[in-house]
């Protein structure tokens, strides 16, 4: 194995660990193209309603089975050259698998079921999974990916615990932070039709409102008295 040297930085866990070399081969399926097409809307989606967690230092959350876990992950603002980010499994004590890294900010880095989107400008980065099984469970870091050699800035480490109970009584935090995907495109859609509806309904009530006030207009028109000669 490769060791890495991880240095204390505020809000960060300090490392000194072999961490292994993954290919980083994107395996992309058949879905590739509809998350191509949905990662915007998508990450804007959770922006807007709020469904990820910010997590502590090795902070246990629990997921339910098929839904989708997003990760609120804290970052510097991008000053020189970007840095890579990186969301990976711990397989061992101090070892650590790649799952995704992301070396374009503002491009979803894409190794399905995983996905980074990175914004530096605000601060942060989003890590979603998607296809959640019991296998998904266990311990997670995202961080910032030093090279080749395999050194990891460890910015987040937490645990993750997946149940097959749906219930919301399954849940110990507080925050929603998980989104099944059949869910996500019912309330996608339903956000689309909710807009088109008060768009529709807004322009109705603006014709409506200038009709009245032409009419109102024509009736003054009507009842004002001629003028008298004198």
């Amino acid at each position: 194995g490769i060791w890495a040297e991880s240095g204390p930085a505020p809000g960060s866990l300090s490392c000194s660990c072999p961490i292994p070399l993954t290919p980083g081969t994107l395996a992309r399926g058949h879905d590739s193209m509809t998350w191509e097409a949905l990662h915007l809307p998508l990450v804007l989606l959770l922006l807007a309603s709020g469904s990820w967690a910010e997590f502590q230092e090795g902070e246990l959350v629990w997921a339910v089975r098929q839904q989708v876990v997003s990760v609120k992950c804290p970052s510097k603002p991008l000053e020189g050259k970007y840095e890579n980010k990186t969301w990976c499994k711990e397989i061992s004590p101090g070892r650590c698998s790649k799952l995704v890294t992301s070396t374009r900010p503002q491009v979803m880095a894409q190794n399905p079921p995983h996905f980074i989107w990175d914004n530096p400008s605000a601060g942060f980065f989003i890590v979603i999974m998607t296809e959640i099984t019991k296998k998904s469970s266990g311990n997670y870091w995202c961080g910032i990916d030093r090279g080749p050699e395999g050194n990891i800035h460890i910015l987040r480490n937490i645990s993750l615990v997946v149940t097959s109970m749906t219930t919301r009584s399954t849940f110990i935090s507080d925050s929603d932070y998980c989104l099944s995907g059949g869910t996500f495109m019912m309330l996608f859609c339903a956000f689309l039709v909710t807009k088109i509806l008060a768009l529709t309904a807004l322009l109705l009530f603006l014709a409506y409102r200038t009709q009245v006030t032409t009419n109102t207009m024509g009736v003054v028109a009507m009842a004002a008295p001629s003028p008298t000669k004198t």
